[in-house]
């Protein structure tokens, strides 16, 4: 394991004045690799349209340059590895790589882990990572994809309380849901949030919505799509080589359940369908995943259920102030002897258990949860 950090932006500054110069070397050569690989396709951002930054391809690129045994190939790549060697030397210096990468170009394979996810990578993935992640931003780019990648190497214990900024180093195990109109972050409590949909795109690949949510949510702008949340920070974790046994994250299945309870209590006391579309666990910022080299990592839905027969056209109801706290107070109460007992009738729709329910939840005008509530505290 690697404990070593750097406090100076000495390194950033030298790192953001490598990567331009070596982004002018390398344009050719990459235009010369798709040309050669005529596979290769354009892939366009959802949200904004642009092409997203190939950053497979510069991985590819970068392997060939470095592994290429033929004189002719050395020859050719020799002005893209000139460029290359500098930010390679530069970012090596970190310690936190320093005592795990081998200064042996074509040697100097590590292991990174991401959660409880591992493999082997080199130094040329992180630096093309750094382009995926400078292709993202709009201003200074080098610099601040360099800052960031300084911060993911800093040792955890030195991070302090505070998210990295942009929060590249928070993850969530979620649940999203369709039904109810987020419109901004929604406390519960026991370390559980209910998110926009916006606020954890970030962190979900939009197919998984256009697979899984009402034809014609995309319409309102996913509106009524949601999230039940519950944040974790983490960092990656380098070693020479092998799988490191930590972190030990805990297991999402009981988040899971109570977010389920959860979306159950809050449909009933909105008194509208609320229907859980897919369970994701450590999910990571995707912007994160590229800055480490990683297109795409993530391990996906764990469950899913498709919410197709119901229309996705019309408006649902807004995540409203007073049905939110009654759910959250019966919520609370979900351990409880009576709750157990009242629930299951309820969110199956029954107001009868052999006729009991009729004393204990009269037609007095009460919510349905607003009555479990007194019952429960009788």
């Amino acid at each position: 394991m690697t404990s070593g950090g750097i406090a100076d932006d000495d390194w950033v500054d030298r790192l953001a004045l490598a990567l331009p110069k070596l982004a002018k070397v390398q344009e050719p050569f990459l235009r010369e690799y798709w040309e050669q690989n005529a596979g290769v396709r354009i892939v366009y951002d959802r949200r904004s349209g642009k092409p997203v930054f190939p950053l497979d391809d510069l991985r590819d690129l970068y392997s060939i340059a470095r592994h290429g045994n033929e004189l002719g190939a050395r020859k050719h790549y020799a002005p893209l590895l000139e460029a290359l060697d500098p930010a390679r030397h530069i970012l090596l210096s970190h310690p936190a790589l320093a005592q795990v990468v081998s200064p042996i170009i074509g040697k100097d394979n590590f292991w990174m882990q991401i959660l409880n996810t591992g493999g082997l990578t080199c130094p040329t993935d992180l630096i093309a990572g750094l382009f995926a992640r400078a292709h993202e931003l709009s201003h200074d780019r080098f610099r601040q994809a360099a800052s960031e990648m300084k911060a993911l190497l800093n040792p955890g214990v030195e991070r302090g309380p505070a998210p990295l900024p942009g929060g590249l180093d928070v993850g969530y195990n979620m649940t999203l849901f369709y039904g109810l109109t987020v419109t901004e972050i929604a406390d519960v409590g026991e370390g559980i949030a209910i998110l926009p949909y916006e606020d954890v795109r970030p962190f979900v690949d939009d197919n998984l919505i256009d697979e899984l949510a009402p034809d014609g949510a995309g319409f309102h702008r996913w509106r009524s799509v949601g999230a039940v949340v519950r944040r974790f920070r983490w960092k990656p974790l380098f070693s020479r080589s092998g799988y490191e046994r930590e972190p030990v994250l805990q297991n999402p299945k009981s988040f899971f359940r109570d977010a389920r309870t959860l979306l159950d209590l809050l449909a009933v006391a909105h008194e509208a369908p609320v229907v859980p579309l897919a369970e994701s666990s450590y999910c990571i910022n995707r912007s994160t995943a590229r800055l480490l080299g990683r297109d795409g990592h993530g391990p996906g839905a764990s469950w899913r259920n498709p919410a197709k027969n119901i229309d996705g056209f019309e408006e649902c109801p807004e995540l409203a102030i007073e049905p939110l706290a009654e759910a959250r107070e019966a919520f609370d109460s979900r351990e409880s002897q009576q709750y157990n007992w009242l629930w299951h009738p309820l969110s199956a729709g029954s107001q009868k258990r052999s006729g009991e329910l009729d004393v204990l939840l009269p037609n007095s005008g009460l919510s349905k949860l607003q009555s479990l509530l007194n019952a429960c505290t009788k």
